[in-house]
This record gives C-alpha cells, structure tokens and sequence, in this order.
C-alpha cells in the first residue's frame, strides 16, 4: 500500500496532510519479528481489513515515508512482497554480504525484487524459472535500467531445460559448494536443492506440492539453518525504504489496474503470465 495522507487524528505530530507514505503490513509489529499471536489480528488483509479501498484509516505508528523517487504504484509493492525478501536477506544470523550467493525461485514480485536488492548488495543472484522469456525480462530490468547501484551480478535458469537446476547452481559458486541463501518461494518440494554446507533456507512461500524432504535430517546432515520469513516490521520497512533511496532502486511493476477493474487484476495474476509485481490504483 502506498498513498496521500489526507487527514491525520489529534494528538498526531508525526505525519501531516499531503505526506506521501506507505503502510506496515503488520500494522502494530514495530520490530524485529512476529512472537506474538495477537499481532496476526494487525496484518493487513489477513487478521483486519486490507487496503482495496480509497480510504483508509491507518495508525499513526503503521505508516513509513515513501521513497522520494517512487511513484504510489511503485511504493505500493514495498510493504508485503519486498519488506519481505529484504527481511530474509538483511537480518537473522547471516545477513547478506557482497560476494554472497542467493537463489530465488520464480519470477514473481518477491523474486525479482530480491534479485534486485542482492546485486545492489554486491551480491550473486540465482534466479530460476521455466520461460526464457520471463528470465530475459527480469535480466534487461536489473541490468540495463542501471538502477541497481551495486556490484553484483545476476543469474539465470531454465529450471525445465534443466531438471537438476541445483547442480547448475553448484556450478555458479564458490567451488561449488553450493548458495549462501535460498529464498525458498516454492515450499517443501524444492527445499533440499542447491544449498551450501551451513547455508541458510528462508521459508517464504507453499507451491511445490508433494515430494516433502525431511526437513530435520536437511538441517541435521547440511546444517542449514532454516528460518520462516513473516513479512517484516515497521522497523524493517523504513530500513527498505532508505536501502532503496540510496541506490535509487525501483521495482519491476508488470501492470496497473485501475479501482474499477480490480477482478480483471485478480484474473491477470491467476494466469502466471505476469513478472514482477500486479498494481490496482485505487484512485
């Protein structure tokens, strides 16, 4: 969510008419992780009401400055899906550090944003997908918008032209040992591949079905360290928000609805055709 404040409460000092910002998903999560049950009735269209409306009343202590240099439709994609990879990727016990391999799987919002932030971390990004076409994309827009301010560099796999993908992946490391991280957006099916000795696997999404690996025996033989990513704070999103100020990122919007055609939005993502991120501009 990202949009204009247009009446603040009083007792408000904070925030003003006229300031551009966006919403934790979280509302009341101020920092570090969810411990707390009670925090699931806060998250934006889970436990409360989302933000498929024109207005909205929000918290005071929910909102974070929008970056400068982003437009509402692209602010909108910071709350949920990139505070998201940005807590997988910059916080828990190894931080993402230059010269640090990550995979991401698919091109969805989440992927292709973390794919963006880790090469603006100086970091080697793995991405994988089943269309050539949809990896071309995502390569064109990290590399040739020259708006990802970083170092690193960006991979690409067919993971249909390539079954054992997680042997090509061993292929791009550090004599072969295999990734730092895996952002794991398929779920347990694929959650055995590609990772190093001592990696870390950050759980984020439920897509790969049957085929299950133990997971205790993975964390015992490999010593990965396996980590469940519930979105982000408040406090991580204003980090976000001035990570991607500084190095100007902006994210891949695949298309923007308008409020009045918000099922034919719905419909477009069902079709898996999309890359990057799906918008409805409210107003």
């Amino acid at each position: 969510m990202a949009g204009e404040v247009v009446q603040v409460g009083e007792g408000v000092a904070k925030w003003k008419d006229g300031d551009r910002v966006t919403a934790s998903f979280t509302m009341d999560l101020q920092r570090g992780q969810v411990d707390d049950p009670s925090l699931w009735g806060t998250m934006l269209g889970g436990g409360c009401d989302g933000v498929l409306t024109q207005y909205r009343i929000f918290p005071a202590h929910a909102l974070v400055a929008m970056p400068a240099h982003m437009s509402f439709e692209e602010a909108s994609a910071l709350p949920c899906a990139i505070v998201t990879v940005h807590n997988a990727l910059f916080s828990g016990p190894q931080p993402i550090k230059p010269g640090m391999t990550v995979v991401l799987q698919g091109t969805g919002g989440v992927s292709v944003a973390g794919a963006q932030l880790v090469v603006a971390a100086g970091g080697n990004a793995i991405i994988t997908s089943s269309l050539d076409a949809k990896l071309q994309r995502v390569k064109d827009w990290i590399h040739n918008s020259h708006n990802h301010g970083g170092a690193g560099r960006l991979h690409t796999i067919n993971y249909k032209m390539t079954p054992d993908w997680d042997k090509e992946v061993l292929k791009l490391t550090k004599d072969g040992r295999g990734a730092d991280k895996v952002l794991e957006i398929g779920g347990a099916g694929t959650l055995e591949k590609a990772l190093r000795q001592g990696g870390e696997i950050n759980a984020i999404g439920f897509l790969a079905g049957s085929g299950t690996p133990d997971v205790s025996r993975l964390v015992l033989i490999k010593g990965a360290i396996l980590r469940g990513i519930l979105v982000g704070s408040r406090q991580h999103l204003e980090e976000l928000s001035d990570f991607v100020e500084t190095v100007q990122l902006k994210p891949l919007v695949d298309n923007v609805f308008e409020f009045g055609h918000a099922k034919e939005a719905y419909e477009f993502l069902s079709t898996a055709t999309l890359v990057g991120k799906v918008v409805i501009r409210v107003a």
